[in-house]
């Protein structure tokens, strides 16, 4: 159960954070200044999503320390800047929908590979002056997440220790590409619509879908010191990594971690409860919500029919798994614009 919940709040993190509002057909300035707090409807439908709306948003810094198993711990520590989310087009049946932020990522990564005479691998990479971006893909009938496809195109140091030495690259910047791209086979719905008061829901059954590649010079270069190397037959990069170079596939890179790159998500039945209505106030304006929790108000978002935009997302996750730290995201801005800047 506690691995269930591990892999549901991890996406729920990821894509909520990059994505979740909902826009209404009403006017940006409506949308800031109307608050509406008392409302008579006993349920609200699915809004209608404006092209080219533009939300703003507030994530706070988020930080993922896992070290349960033995001989292994990962630690990510993600800095955000405001993250901006548009309708890019109405395309039939789905949405199309662009975002940006900049990011600064820290990854400490200590695996042991469970191979006699190998070495466990200690690395440690940082990421500034980093851009996200990348595009989200929902259902129109349900706002159901369909695909995620994100790009992080950054400066990369990297520090490593085993199995190779690498620390000589520690004050030299390197440019890296990552893609990621996540594909869900049914719709991915967090507010579930109709929405009203006393309503519970959950998710399906999911098969999710792992890919995407990461690039860099470094990875390049260290794959031709290697491979003129085993001319004399000497192997500076276990044959177990080295396959990994150039282009590391991060589908094939997911079975270093014993992970296939399609995964299924069981059925969660009614994790999410809607119980009452409450007025929030953000940055961008004071709303009446649908107060929907997750697992026993483990997380909390509230949800603006009026405006149809989710206003606001609390996370208590460190509650049950200490290894997650609490996370917030909150709107600021609500307006109409063809490009972000």
């Amino acid at each position: 159960m506690k691995r269930k919940i591990f892999v549901f709040l991890t996406i729920l993190m990821l894509l909520t954070a990059f994505f979740i509002s909902t826009v209404s057909s009403n006017t940006y300035m409506d949308l800031k200044t109307n608050p509406n707090t008392n409302k008579s409807n006993l349920e609200d439908d699915v809004p209608t999503w404006e092209e080219n709306t533009l939300w703003t948003y507030r994530i706070d810094d988020f930080d993922l320390i896992f070290d349960e198993t033995e001989g292994r711990s990962y630690e990510l520590h993600i800095r955000t800047s405001d993250f901006k989310l548009k309708v890019a087009s109405d395309v039939g049946s789905f949405y199309q929908t662009e975002f940006e932020s900049e990011i600064e990522l820290e990854i400490d990564i200590n695996m042991d590979l469970y191979v006699d005479d190998t070495d466990p691998i200690i690395i440690s990479l940082s990421f500034s002056r980093a851009t996200f971006d990348g595009n989200i893909q929902f259902d129109k009938s349900t706002l159901g997440i369909e695909r995620f496809e994100g790009n992080i195109k950054g400066i990369m140091k990297i520090n490593s220790t085993s199995p190779i030495n690498l620390q000589f690259l520690s004050s030299i910047p390197l440019p890296v590409n990552i893609n990621l791209i996540l594909d869900f086979d049914e719709p991915i719905v967090l507010v579930d619509f109709p929405i009203s008061t006393d309503k519970t829901w959950g998710i399906p059954q999911v098969n999710l879908t792992i890919d995407g590649e990461i690039q860099s010079i470094l990875l390049r270069i260290i794959n031709i010191i290697n491979n003129i190397a085993k001319i004399f037959g000497i192997d500076l990069i276990p044959p177990d990594l080295a396959q990994f170079l150039p282009i590391i596939d991060i589908s094939d890179l997911l079975t270093l971690f014993n992970i296939t790159d399609s995964v299924e998500i069981l059925e969660m039945p009614e994790i999410f409860q809607c119980s009452s209505q409450k007025s929030i106030s953000v940055e961008a304006g004071i709303y009446n919500t649908y107060n929907i929790s997750i697992i026993e108000d483990i997380a909390n978002i509230y949800y603006a029919p009026d405006e149809g935009v989710i206003v606001k997302m609390t996370g208590n996750f460190n509650e049950i798994l200490p290894f997650l730290q609490n996370v917030n995201i909150e709107l600021i801005d609500v307006g109409v614009d063809k490009d972000y800047s």
